[in-house]
């Protein structure tokens, strides 16, 4: 009849422990050395790795914070000059300060914006 195999806990302790790192992003490729995890060599070297990761992460954090930080000054700009009326010239309402949002329709912005468009010609 069918044969079935049996495993050890360490084994299906592995499994997991692979299952979990491609789930944090890792690809399997990166976990060649996990059939040797049980030995120090094993352990330091997915210490590093996950190092290596929290490192990439960190970066890509930082990365992020900055994004948001200037998409953040955009936004109280845009705000600025969606309350002086100039959805046009940012940098004319740029020194303006930090005004409150208005409570206009964003639908009277873009309608603004589109009749005071002006292009100049290269």
């Amino acid at each position: 009849m069918g044969s079935y195999r049996h495993y050890s806990g360490a084994d299906v302790a592995r499994v997991q422990m692979i299952r979990r790192a491609q789930a944090l992003g890792f690809r399997l490729s990166e976990l060649q050395g996990l059939p040797d995890i049980d030995t120090a060599d094993g352990w330091e070297r997915v210490a590093r790795l996950v190092a290596d990761r929290r490192a990439a992460v960190a970066q890509e954090l930082a990365r992020l914070t900055a994004l948001d930080t200037m998409l953040a000054e955009l936004q109280a700009e845009l705000h600025r000059c969606d309350a002086q009326g100039l959805p046009v010239a940012p940098d004319a309402c740029a020194a303006a300060g930090a005004v409150a949002p208005p409570a206009r329709n964003p639908a009277q912005f873009h309608a603004a914006a589109a009749t005071d468009l002006k292009i100049a010609a290269p």
